[in-house]
């Protein structure tokens, strides 16, 4: 009776185990839009970036964007968006993501 018992929990476990494993392979390997997806070019360049946001209230904030060498100000909130300025040229110039990480890591490091 005992060793039925125990090769059922050593069944459910195995079984819930296998269950895990095949979570976190689809997690890595199947979602399209995954950093950790093989087919997402790490090396790409993005154009996009948030630079600064600036909470104004609960429900609206500034938001500072970079497109190319180009940054817009927005404002976003639950009424709609605005562009406050755009065509605003970029101080920084984008950097490659890589790059940008290493950077920060560096500078961890450093303290």
């Amino acid at each position: 009776m005992i060793d039925q018992l125990l090769y059922w929990i050593i069944s459910l476990l195995f079984v819930i185990a296998l269950i895990l494993g095949m979570a976190l392979l689809i997690k890595k390997f199947a979602l399209p839009n995954s950093p950790n997806n093989p087919l997402f070019k790490k090396n790409k360049l993005r154009r996009l970036e948030i630079i600064d946001q600036l909470p104004l209230d609960h429900k609206s904030r500034l938001v500072l964007i970079r497109r190319d060498e180009t940054e817009h100000l927005l404002m976003l909130g639950q009424s709609g968006d605005l562009v406050i300025e755009t065509n605003i040229p970029s101080k920084q110039k984008t950097e490659p993501v890589e790059q940008q990480r290493n950077e920060l890591m560096d500078e961890k490091n450093d303290e």
